[in-house]
């Protein structure tokens, strides 16, 4: 099984999640995408250059790095489902804590099949079976100004738990609106089934682009005036850290291999050749 990667590299995760946001993170951003939402920020993993790796060779460079966290990122993780799977339960089995960050259209993995991922080396004795304490989704809804808003996948933000983020990109005071309203009737939803100790957290983070300068499509002052004139009080502003301090993080997708041994690597060995996809 190999999974199509534009990078690794080590960072700060500059977004909410449950193990925490600013903590060192290993990023695994993974090729391709099934949207192409109109504020996409990460536009050159979509398509062009990758490598293909297997999990074996994907963990091996996580090693190399010196985060205990992991955050898988895209493009669109779950576009490669079954390798992604793979990956998950071998990080957690290794001891890292993991992040997923998905685009809310499709299915999330139940974490009742991620938790056989600890089995083989023992821990299910520390693990909870529903909660995988170094685990989280974190899930964007897509917004009306997104253009994907109707591709949204609606059993994958009811299967979410308390550990779990729901995260809406703001560009204007409309797509506020239409935030609350999703997270009000999400969490009637969660409370009507008998899920209320489950709802998921829910961040607001206003739309940025970096370029020469940083630039917001939606004030994060004003989104904050919005939160608390309007919000149910439990909202949380997401924003972007690595943009605020202009992280150079992300490496061209064929230097990031860390090696010690450029000679005896099969991933330099396979670039070297031509391999690369």
């Amino acid at each position: 099984m190999k999974l199509k990667v534009y990078s690794i590299f080590a960072s700060i995760d500059g977004e909410v999640n449950k193990l925490h946001q600013g903590r060192l993170s290993t990023f695994i951003r993974l090729h391709g995408c099934n949207l192409d939402c109109s504020y996409c920020d990460t536009k050159y993993a979509l398509s062009g250059p990758h490598m293909e790796l297997t999990v074996d060779e994907i963990v091996n460079q996580v090693k190399i790095m010196k985060p205990k966290k992991v955050t898988i990122t895209g493009g669109e993780p779950l576009v490669q489902r079954e390798g992604v799977v793979e990956l998950i339960k071998r990080l957690l089995a290794e001891g890292y804590g993991v992040t997923v960050e998905t685009n809310g259209s499709l299915p999330l993995v139940e974490r009742s099949e991620l938790f056989e991922g600890v089995r083989a080396v023992g821990l299910e004795k520390v693990v909870e079976r529903e909660t995988l304490p170094q685990f989280c989704w974190v899930v964007d809804y897509k917004l009306t100004s997104s253009g994907y808003n109707k591709r949204m996948n609606m059993h994958t933000f009811t299967s979410l738990t308390k550990d779990d983020w729901i995260k809406f990109v703001i560009t204007s005071e409309e797509d506020f609106f239409e935030a609350l309203n999703f997270q009000r009737k999400l969490k009637f939803t969660y409370r009507k089934v008998g899920k209320g100790n489950l709802i998921p957290n829910f961040a607001y983070s206003p739309a940025m682009y970096l370029g020469a300068k940083l630039e917001y499509a939606f004030n994060p002052s004003a989104l904050v005036h919005l939160m608390k004139e309007y919000g149910d009080g439990d909202e949380v502003l997401n924003v972007q850290i690595h943009k605020v301090i202009m992280l150079d993080e992300e490496v061209k997708w064929h230097e990031w291999c860390n090696c010690q041994s450029r000679e005896t690597c099969e991933v330099c060995r396979r670039y070297k050749q031509g391999d690369a996809t």
